[in-house]
């Protein structure tokens, strides 16, 4: 039986039109026996976005993806397409644990896991502010 690592934490991940990354990191994942969610805002056009998830179904893989489909309308900025991204991925975590990141960040399963362990051992109350600025 092989180990698995991060079982109580999501991966939440945004992506515009670049299918590739986002496959290279899945494919890194899984052989880290990641078993969290990687949950998936994509604001890419419709064709990538159908490619994007249909290649995803293909993939055997020892963890669940979930998506939100969220491009950018006429006129909203990136940093307000990436603001309602975000609060799409938060309505779709149901783990105890999260980490956002973006397509080319790759965290390692098995150093997500020893971060779950240090907080199930020390209480802390730990959050993130992200601030939209328009200049």
């Amino acid at each position: 039986m092989k180990t698995v690592f991060a079982k109580n934490c999501s991966i939440a991940i945004f992506t515009y039109n670049r299918i590739s990354s986002v496959l290279e990191y899945l494919q890194f994942l899984e052989k880290g026996n990641f078993s969290g969610d990687f949950l998936i805002a994509d604001g890419s056009d419709e064709r990538n976005h159908q490619d994007l998830k249909s290649k995803c179904k293909n993939l055997k893989l020892n963890f669940n993806i979930i998506f939100a489909n969220c491009p950018k309308k006429g006129g909203q900025s990136t940093a307000d397409n990436m603001a309602e991204c975000i609060n799409q991925l938060t309505k779709l975590n149901t783990k105890k644990y999260a980490i956002l990141s973006t397509d080319d960040d790759f965290y390692i399963p098995r150093c997500l896991d020893l971060c779950e362990k240090f907080l199930e051992k020390n209480f802390y109350n730990i959050f993130g502010v992200y601030k939209c600025v328009n200049l």
